[in-house]
């Protein structure tokens, strides 16, 4: 069955139907089998070349066929039709190596970007009855896949506030609590982030309290030709102290039940929190401090592409190439 897409639309066989949200159906229907997959990831990586770089002559590759006689699977490649040279589309991206189908990778990549608080290994086992320690890769990975992307200096009003989705050592476990000074955390770990207006996101995980590294982040990701909104926590004070400058800092006081102030509020950010709270508490329950960042860049992605659900499973996979 062939699928079109044209701006808001999909064409499904005969019928046309406005794309709305990426349902399951539609998925299906676009990813029926593991080739099918492995040709989307060929034309995403390599569909724009002109010439093969073996022969240099005009780029038409075709799949390396099933060799029936050595009773081998058919191998995941493509040859020149000219010179046969090869190009093999999963190197060097999540998938190689893999002994996972590919459908089920793009099943995986399908449920993360369809969901609102994540989905966990355990769900992903049930999903695909796989064992546990495949899950937790796949979703490793595909985080990994979702936090790939290129971080803009931030200009116009932005938003600055901190959070803490952990908790205190003396209430963990002494394992975990030997892993987390492992890992250079002592007491508690705190997620930094900034925000435009337009939403686009940068946040980063930092020590408690480490006030140096999160004025280094607004130094290198906040242009200087900006307004400043943040909450009334002492490290935001004095920032030209640090030679850290903006064209206007804006603190607005919550201890007195303050959230907007002439107009400016760190609401949104305050948002994007909630949510991420609700993906490591609701759906991880808890989140080590090792993979701690991947859970944050899955969530910064998926909060920033809230309002394109029906595009962004391309726009993700796209990531790939």
């Amino acid at each position: 069955m062939e699928i079109f897409w044209h701006g808001d639309c999909i064409d499904i066989g005969d019928k046309t139907y406005k794309q709305m949200k990426y349902t399951a159906r539609q998925f299906h229907a676009q990813y029926p089998d593991d080739d099918t997959c492995l040709h989307k990831i060929f034309m995403n990586r390599f569909g724009n070349l002109t010439e093969c770089p073996e022969c240099k002559k005009s780029f038409e590759y075709k799949r390396v066929k099933h060799d029936s006689k050595k009773k081998r699977t058919q191998k995941k490649s493509y040859y020149c039709v000219h010179c046969g040279n090869q190009i093999y589309p999963l190197a060097g991206t999540p998938f190689q190596k893999t002994t996972t189908s590919l459908k089920d990778w793009f099943y995986v990549l399908y449920m993360f970007t369809t969901t609102r608080n994540g989905v966990s290994a355990k769900e992903i086992e049930r999903q695909l009855d796989v064992c546990y320690k495949t899950a937790l890769r796949m979703a490793h990975q595909l985080k990994k896949l979702m936090g790939n992307r290129k971080q803009n200096v931030l200009s116009g009003n932005i938003m600055a506030d901190e959070m803490i989705p952990s908790m205190k050592a003396k209430n963990m476990h002494s394992a975990q609590r030997k892993i987390a000074r492992a890992c250079g955390f002592t007491n508690k770990i705190m997620v930094f982030g900034i925000m435009d207006v337009r939403g686009e996101l940068i946040v980063e995980s930092v020590k408690y309290n480490d006030w140096e590294a999160m004025r280094q982040i607004l130094a290198e990701r906040v242009h200087p030709d900006s307004i400043l909104i943040t909450d009334g926590a002492q490290g935001y004070k004095d920032l030209p102290k640090y030679g850290i400058n903006f064209k206007q800092h804006i603190s607005v006081n919550h201890q007195i039940g303050e959230y907007v102030k002439d107009g400016f509020t760190t609401n949104p950010l305050e948002g994007f929190w909630s949510q991420l709270r609700r993906m490591i508490h609701g759906t991880h329950i808890k989140v080590s401090h090792q993979h701690l960042q991947k859970y944050i860049d899955e969530c910064a992605t998926r909060y920033m592409l809230r309002n394109s659900e029906g595009e962004m499973f391309d726009i993700i996979l796209r990531q790939v190439a």
